[in-house]
């Protein structure tokens, strides 16, 4: 009787980590998206790079993970109103994450990519406007760590996940001139589909993933004689079939030289 109870524990353990591996391999908008601005205003000629470092902060249902990264922008001015800009980086996350009851520690690595062209609609003294869009590439790679017990034993098993995120994102940048500062709101939305491949113990699992939306809001404050500047992002990706809805924080201190 005992060895039947302990099958039946086994296998529903088994349906149960099946289906952690499914929802798993699906929740996939774990991305992260600096806007591409490397400064509030460009001139024919002008070229621009930005070096940032980052907080990032994550949450949703069951989801909280912290980490630092760092990215880079690069831009070229083509004319006083069209310019083309490039942006790496590199994010890494912990924390953890909930299925259904089962608590466990996830770790993430991000590299987003985007190319986008640059329209400076205004550019007096005093202020400027700028409108950007383009496409957007990137690469995920995740593991997730958890424990279970089974007739008082403890086991362990990781998931390791690849994922493969491409799309477009465009966006607005306002710039107004304060003195030594030069205050800059702006927003940005993206949208992304791709692709993930899910690996454990028990097997691998790959599916695709649907088209989801973003949107990114914040203020980038900029103190003109250090070319340094403060931003303050917040990512809002929407709830979709495959994924909760996930909210970004992005904190970054960043130069320009």
């Amino acid at each position: 009787m005992k060895r039947v109870i302990v099958r039946v524990l086994a296998l529903s353990l088994i349906i149960g980590l099946t289906a952690i591996n499914s929802v798993y391999a699906q929740q996939s908008n774990f991305q992260v998206s600096p806007p591409p601005i490397a400064s509030p205003e460009f001139e024919a000629g002008q070229v621009d790079n930005k070096f940032s470092t980052t907080y990032v902060g994550m949450s949703g249902e069951g989801i909280d993970l912290n980490g630092v990264g760092v990215n880079a922008i690069f831009r070229k001015a083509g004319s006083d109103t069209t310019a083309i800009d490039f942006s790496v980086g590199v994010f890494m996350l912990g924390g953890s994450m909930d299925f259904s009851g089962v608590e466990s520690d996830m770790f993430m690595v991000n590299f987003p990519f985007s190319l986008n062209g640059e329209y400076q609609a205004i550019r007096t003294p005093s202020a400027s406007l700028i409108f950007f869009a383009g496409p957007t590439l990137s690469l995920g790679i995740s593991s997730l760590e958890y424990e279970y017990t089974i007739s008082g034993t403890t086991y362990s098993d990781t998931f390791t996940t690849t994922t493969l995120l491409y799309g477009m994102q465009g966006g607005a940048q306002f710039s107004a001139t304060m003195g030594d500062f030069k205050v800059s709101p702006f927003a940005m939305v993206q949208s992304s589909a791709g692709s993930s491949s899910t690996s454990s113990g028990g097997g691998s699992t790959s599916t695709s993933i649907s088209s989801f939306a973003t949107i990114s809001y914040g203020l980038d404050i900029l103190y003109v004689p250090w070319n340094m500047t403060l931003s303050s992002i917040l990512r809002e990706a929407d709830k979709s079939e495959s994924n909760e809805a996930i909210d970004t924080t992005i904190i970054q201190l960043s130069w320009n030289f």
